[in-house]
C-alpha cells in the first residue's frame, strides 16, 4: 500500500514536468544563474585575496553555500512548492552577509570554522553571527533591495498565516485543506513564475555585491565576469518580456484584493 510520503513523491515527479513545460525556456535561467557562480569561483581562484588561512576556507565556504541554494531554492519550485523555495532564498540573503563579514574580519572566520569543536566555541558562535544583525550590517554591500527582499522572505519562511495561506483552505462545512502544491491554476503557474524571476534577482545581486568586494584586488578578470554577468541579464531580460501579461494579470488582482481588504 502507497503511504502518504511515497505518493507525494510521486506527484513531485509529474509536478516537475508540469512546471518546466509551463515555463519552458525560463526554466533554464537556474542553471545559467549556477553559472555565474562557478565563473565567480573561477575568477577568485586567479585572485589576489588579502585574506588568511582561516578566511579563504571560510570564504569559499559560504560561497558554494550560495550556490547550492541557489540550486535547492530552483529545484523545490519546480517541484511546485513556491512558498517553501523563500527558506533557501531567505538563506542565500544570510549567507552572502556572513561571507562579508568574514571577508572583512579575520577573528570572524576563526570563528566560524571552530563552530563546533566546543559548547564554548558554539556560544561564540553564536553571539558573533546573529543573522539579522549581519544582513543589516552589511546593507551598504548588499544593497537595500535584498535587505528588503530579506524582511519579506522572513515573513514567508516563519509559521505566519502568511507562510501558509497560498497552500490552505476552507470549505463552507468548515473543512479545512492543505495543498501540498502550489501549481493547480494558471494564476498559480503565473505567480511561481514571478517568484523564480525574484529569486534569480536575488542570486545576482548578491553575485554583483560580492564582485564589488573583491574587485579593489589585483587579478581578478572584471571584463570576463561583465561579459558573463551582461549576457545572463540579456537573455534573462529577453524570457522576462514574455511574462509581462501574467506579471500585469497578477499585478491587478494583487491591488484588487487590497482594495476589498480596505472596504472592509
Amino acid at each position: 500500500m502507497e503511504g502518504v510520503i511515497q505518493r507525494i513523491m510521486s506527484q513531485e515527479r509529474d509536478a516537475v514536468k508540469a512546471v518546466t513545460t509551463y515555463l519552458g525556456e525560463t526554466s533554464l535561467l537556474g542553471d545559467a544563474c549556477s553559472a555565474l557562480y562557478d565563473l565567480l569561483f573561477d575568477l577568485i581562484s586567479k585572485t589576489d585575496l588579502p585574506l588568511d588561512a582561516d578566511q579563504l576556507p571560510a570564504f569559499m565556504h559560504c560561497l558554494y553555500a550560495l550556490r547550492y541554494e541557489l540550486i535547492m531554492g530552483t529545484m523545490t519550485m519546480m517541484r511546485g512548492h513556491v512558498t517553501d523555495s523563500a527558506r533557501y532564498s531567505r538563506r542565500a540573503i544570510e549567507v552572502a552577509a556572513f561571507a562579508i563579514e568574514i571577508f572583512k574580519d579575520d577573528h570572524s572566520a576563526n570563528l566560524w570554522l571552530s563552530m563546533g569543536t566546543s559548547g564554548r566555541a558554539m556560544d561564540r558562535y553564536r553571539s558573533r553571527f546573529p543573522a539579522h544583525k549581519i544582513v543589516e550590517k552589511h546593507i551598504d554591500i548588499l544593497g537595500k533591495p535584498v535587505t528588503e527582499l530579506y524582511e519579506s522572505y522572513c515573513l514567508f519562511v516563519h509559521p505566519s498565516f502568511g507562510s501558509i495561506v497560498n497552500q490552505t483552505s476552507f470549505t463552507r462545512e468548515r473543512g479545512h485543506q492543505f495543498h501540498y502544491f502550489e501549481i493547480g491554476s494558471d494564476h498559480q503557474m503565473n505567480y511561481l513564475a514571478m517568484q523564480f524571476f525574484i529569486l534569480l534577482d536575488a542570486h545576482i545581486r548578491i553575485l554583483h555585491a560580492l564582485v564589488d568586494l573583491i574587485k579593489p584586488y589585483p587579478g581578478l578578470d572584471l571584463e570576463r565576469w561583465r561579459e558573463g554577468s551582461v549576457a545572463f541579464n540579456k537573455w534573462s531580460t529577453s524570457l522576462r518580456a514574455n511574462w509581462k501579461e501574467a506579471a500585469d494579470q497578477l499585478l491587478q488582482i494583487r491591488m484588487g484584493q487590497v482594495g476589498n481588504s480596505s472596504r472592509l
